[in-house]
């Protein structure tokens, strides 16, 4: 199945769900914001662990918002992970894009629904670039780390107590 394909069957069945409507019967969403479709290839940056290993992977934006993004990608990436987001329009300089994973869930044939809640747009990388410097000089990635590898201590000392 295709990314388009996929992104279609995603629409479909997110049109079937969003709408609800309000006490007086007038149609309302149960977002926050309003989210626009925006489908484009992008490129992705986003530290593994919480030690600071960087992976990279292609992906789709699927729709855009005023402090978020969604993403169609071929791996879990794991909540609160910051993650960068290189965009490329035609005839446009690259734009990169920074935030923090909100939601990820298996969506079908292999891809993942990924939500960022955005962080920060630059003309240059995030931290991809230079992730040790990221590490010690942007304080969102600093909380987003150490809230890491806080659950990664908690989830083995669970299964080290089972």
């Amino acid at each position: 199945m295709s990314n388009e394909a996929v992104l279609n069957e995603l629409d479909l069945s997110a049109s079937e769900w969003k709408d609800t409507y309000d006490d007086g019967g007038e149609r309302a969403c149960r977002r926050g914001r309003h989210r626009r479709k925006f489908r484009t290839s992008c490129d992705i940056w986003f530290f593994d662990d919480a030690g600071g290993a960087v992976g990279h992977c292609p992906a789709q934006a699927r729709n855009l918002s005023e402090r978020g993004l969604g993403l169609l990608v071929r791996r879990l990436i794991h909540l609160g992970s910051p993650i960068e987001i290189r965009i490329g329009l035609r005839d446009c300089p690259a734009t990169y894009l920074g935030g923090l994973v909100v939601h990820c869930r298996y969506a079908t044939n292999g891809f993942y629904e990924v939500g960022i809640a955005l962080q920060v747009r630059d003309k240059q990388p995030v931290f991809s670039k230079d992730p040790a410097w990221a590490i010690s000089h942007i304080p969102w990635i600093q909380k987003a780390l150490r809230s890491l590898a806080l659950q990664s201590r908690a989830s083995k000392n669970q299964r080290l107590n089972h």
